[in-house]
């Protein structure tokens, strides 16, 4: 909201004070001696580039507001002496900036915003190069000899960088993409798929789905994934937004629809982070998994998912999915007959995040968990 604000102001600005503006930054004397407005276009000006600064580092962060706004207009200079041209060439080269600086944030792991300057930085470096060459050619033509001006070339070199982007971003055929909102979920993608699917998980085992923020890069895998596999009853605070802000065609499959969930109008649970235990409502506990039966259920569900999406790997996706059911067996006979061994006075567990009822309900173990206030509480006080 606020950056389209400030976008409305200055393009309403440049609109009816463009003539002015443009006297202004060129020669601001004769903009004085030639009109009575040169002190309100002065003040007009710096108050625009404040107003963009402001809330540039308020949406984008110090280095990336500058970096956008100093880079692309610095380019844009060597290539054109027209006014009009160099403020479209510049909102170009920013344009570009900005797409290339997120395929490199997502393809290399890089922050957005550094990206994004790296890349408005690289096309300075190339403005600077190319008018150094033209200096060369009108010294070679001054002669009789030598290349055209290369800044001549400007709208190959743009249809040149578009065609770049699409093949960049362009969708290659290949094996199913899938995407795990976290690690569990991901091994079983694993299992199953094997080496007929592209995997990428989104929280890895040492972050807490509960509380992740996702990053360009999660959006732009989930935007061009086939199925993106979640668990669903709300355990990933950030899927829905993620999956809106994506676009993505893909596949939404929530492993728990297959899963025995049962239902407590006033369950919960609490998780111990830090010095706090705080209070995860919810009518239907998400650790569903917990439960090697309903484990067996998700891996059925996601072969059924895969199968939807790459119908010639069907019989791959269900005969790894028999195998690791086999597994989830076995685990389980295990699971019965050393819990079996114990007495049933020494059947209880502390733990730190209370995310077990499946497990004790399904095993006979007893799990407790730190008490503390909840987050509507602590939002209260």
């Amino acid at each position: 909201m606020l950056i389209a604000l400030v976008l409305v102001v200055t393009a309403l600005a440049f609109g009816l004070l463009w003539r002015a503006l443009v006297a202004e930054c060129l020669d601001p004397l004769f903009l004085r001696s030639e009109s009575g407005m040169g002190t309100v276009v002065h003040f007009g000006f710096l108050a625009l580039v404040v107003l963009n600064l402001v809330a540039g580092f308020q949406a984008l962060g110090t280095l990336l507001a500058v970096g956008l706004m100093i880079l692309p207009v610095a380019a844009a200079h060597f290539w054109t002496q027209s006014a009009r041209l160099m403020v479209a060439l510049a909102v170009a080269i920013g344009a570009v900036s900005s797409a290339g600086g997120m395929l490199l944030s997502c393809h290399l792991s890089l922050p957005s915003g550094p990206a994004i300057t790296l890349s408005a930085g690289a096309a300075y470096v190339v403005s600077v190069l190319s008018a150094r060459a033209a200096c060369w050619c009108r010294a070679c033509r001054s002669a009789g000899t030598g290349p055209r001006d290369p800044r001549k070339r400007i709208p190959m070199i743009l249809r040149s960088l578009a065609a770049l982007m699409l093949s960049a971003v362009a969708v290659q055929a290949g094996p199913p993409q899938v995407v795990a909102t976290f690690s569990i979920i991901g091994d079983m993608a694993a299992r199953v798929g094997g080496d007929r699917i592209e995997l990428q998980v989104l929280v890895g085992p040492d972050a807490d789905a509960h509380v992740y923020e996702p990053r360009p890069r999660d959006a732009m895998a989930v935007a061009r994934a086939n199925v993106v596999l979640t668990n669903g009853l709300a355990l990933e605070s950030f899927v829905d937004r993620l999956i809106a802000a994506s676009g993505t065609d893909a596949a939404i499959v929530a492993l728990t629809d297959g899963a025995d969930v049962p239902e407590d109008p006033a369950g919960g649970h609490y998780q111990y982070v830090g010095d706090q235990a705080i209070w995860h409502a919810g009518a239907h506990d998400p650790h569903a998994w917990q439960s090697v039966p309903n484990a067996r259920a998700c891996v059925a569900t996601i072969a059924g998912a895969f199968c939807a999406a790459d119908a010639e790997g069907c019989e791959v996706y269900r005969a790894n999915a028999a195998r690791y059911a086999k597994d989830l067996n076995a685990l389980d006979a295990e699971i019965r007959t050393a819990i079996g061994a114990l007495p049933e006075d020494c059947r209880t567990v502390v733990v730190a995040h209370n995310a077990f009822r499946y497990f004790s309900e399904e095993y006979g173990i007893a799990f407790l968990s730190p008490q503390g206030t909840s987050t509507a509480a602590r939002a209260a006080d």
